[in-house]
C-alpha cells in the first residue's frame, strides 16, 4: 500500500484483516478504498458487505453482495453472506434460495 496506494488488491487484504481483527473503522475505510480503486474486485464487495451486515446496514449489504455476484455469480462467500443477511432479516425463502445455490457450488 506504501508503494501503490491504489492496488486494490492489497486494500482489500488489509480491511480483510481489520475485518477479522473487529476494527470495523479501519476495515471500512480500506475495503472502500478497494472498492474505488476496483469496482469488479469481488473479494472487497464481499467483505466490505459482510462489514455492513455486521453492523445492521442490510440493504447496504445486499447490495454490496449483489455486485459481487455480478462478477462471478457463483462467488460462495457472496451467496453465503446472502444467505445470512436474509435470515437475519427474517426473510427465510430468500435465505434458502441463497444457501441452496451456495451448496451447489
Amino acid at each position: 500500500i506504501q508503494l501503490d496506494p491504489s492496488y486494490a488488491k492489497a486494500l482489500s487484504a488489509c480491511g480483510a484483516a481489520y475485518l477479522e481483527m473487529g476494527d470495523f473503522n479501519l476495515a471500512k475505510r480500506y475495503l472502500e478504498e478497494s472498492v474505488k480503486a476496483d469496482k469488479s474486485l469481488k473479494a472487497a464487495l464481499t467483505n466490505l458487505g459482510l462489514l455492513y451486515y455486521l453492523t445492521g446496514k442490510f440493504e447496504r449489504a445486499i447490495q454490496l453482495n449483489r455486485r459481487a455476484l455480478k462478477v462471478d455469480s457463483k462467488f460462495k462467500p457472496a451467496l453465503i453472506n446472502l444467505h445470512q443477511v436474509y435470515s437475519a432479516m427474517g426473510q427465510r425463502d430468500r435465505a434458502v434460495e441463497y444457501l441452496e445455490r451456495a451448496e451447489s457450488v
